[in-house]
């Protein structure tokens, strides 16, 4: 969080942090933060996060839930969450929501150019130089035409997207509408890896490595899951219309209640897994420079 001097508070997890099981039976774990009290002279709020991950092994689930505890309005905060691929300087585009899918028979030897924007709400990255054995992995930013999409704020400063073209840092940025006293809202993103047999039988000029990246590729790229308004992405979520990155902006202001180790996903040494994906998400909330004295 931010006054206008200190450029941003971490939002995260006290150690040792609580760890259950969900209870709808999905066989989902749970892991929930405490909650971090801010005061950046705009108001008093509450901010915490809680990571989802999902028994398929594949997919982790970050919510951002922000309450205002104040007696008047909230205005002018952002929600700003930096991702890792730690693909390093190899991080290449698979596809995303303004590039398509990557024309792989034309860039399997080499990174291509394809850098994510604010205007990507879902992407796929893959290390297909074998820089650091790591999987396909998705990104679901939110859904197209929602309420508070990622922000592109030129003269603030907010402006989301970064991973591709050699590099494997982003920047997600939210702004968020005023929040009436008692009111929550969430900014909820996943990720999703896929799975490949590094030593798969290599097909024409790709090698195997090349193969498998390419085929896990197609997979992500078409898998559904992480799209809008599915069960995965609001999952254990009672209030759907609270999560301001995915709810349609067309929706009726909602009346709400207070409310980024290595696990053999890949074979291979420096395999990514969930774990990691939810460290390198870090989780910070500022107050809009433009509303800074």
């Amino acid at each position: 969080m931010s006054n206008g001097t200190d450029p941003s508070t971490p939002v995260g997890c006290s150690d040792p942090a609580d760890l259950t099981e969900a209870t709808d039976g999905s066989g989902d774990i749970i892991l929930t933060c405490d909650p971090v009290s801010i005061d950046n002279g705009d108001g008093a709020y509450e901010a915490r996060t809680e990571m989802r991950f999902y028994a398929d092994g594949q997919t982790v689930r970050k919510r951002i839930i922000v309450t205002n505890t104040a007696a008047d309005p909230l205005v002018g905060q952002v929600v700003s969450i930096y991702w890792d691929s730690y693909f390093d300087e190899e991080t290449s585009v698979s596809g995303s929501t303004t590039s398509g899918l990557d024309d792989f028979a034309a860039n399997y030897g080499t990174v291509p150019a394809t850098e994510l924007t604010a205007d990507d709400y879902f992407a796929v990255t893959d290390d297909r130089l074998q820089n650091e054995n790591s999987p396909v992995t998705v990104y679901a930013f939110g859904s197209a035409g929602a309420a508070v999409p990622q922000s592109n704020n030129v003269t603030d400063g907010f402006v989301s997207g970064g991973i591709g073209n050699g590099g494997d840092e982003q920047y997600s940025y939210y702004e968020l509408p005023s929040i009436a006293p008692g009111e929550t809202v969430e900014i909820v993103v996943l990720n999703k890896v896929f799975h490949f047999d590094p030593e798969t039988t290599a097909i024409g000029d790709y090698n195997s490595w090349q193969t498998g990246t390419w085929a896990a590729a197609q997979l992500a790229w078409a898998d559904s899951s992480l799209q809008s308004g599915t069960d995965v992405v609001y999952a254990g979520i009672e209030n759907r219309d609270a999560v301001l990155n995915w709810t349609p902006a067309a929706a009726e202001e909602p009346e709400l209640a207070e409310t980024g180790a290595d696990q053999g996903l890949v074979a291979g040494a420096g395999a990514i897994a969930l774990v990691a994906i939810a460290a390198g998400a870090l989780t910070v909330v500022a107050r809009r420079r433009s509303q800074c004295a």
